[in-house]
């Protein structure tokens, strides 16, 4: 979960699916619709970790996916990224951090946002 969008963004699954959800205030939550095309239906592709950065959000597992509001979101193509299974990503110095791994190897990525 993050600050970002509308106040709050969590990522997660809403079994088979991929999930968002976003608040104003941390106690009621609605459920972004899913859209296939960008996470997917699949459970293990889906995403699990999200922070404010970059265009405004970035959530990361078996693809990094990006939304300025929260809502809408649209995944980066694998082609433009060499991306295994991301696992953690945060704002630092002057752009993004992500952990993951590739394979059996450990990977470090890192984006500048400015």
């Amino acid at each position: 979960m993050t600050g970002g969008g509308p106040g709050l963004v969590a990522v997660g699954w809403d079994l088979p699916n991929v999930a968002v959800w976003t608040s104003v205030d941390g106690l009621a939550w609605s459920l972004v619709p899913n859209d296939e095309t960008v996470f997917g239906r699949r459970m293990g592709w889906g995403i699990v970790n999200v922070t404010a950065g970059g265009p405004g959000l970035v959530a990361v597992g078996e693809a990094v996916c990006t939304s300025v509001d929260g809502i809408a979101w649209s995944r980066l193509p694998s082609s433009e990224l060499d991306w295994g299974t991301g696992w953690s990503v945060i704002a630092a110095g002057p752009g993004l951090v992500a952990t993951g791994d590739i394979g059996s190897d450990a990977a470090v990525w890192v984006a500048a946002t400015d």
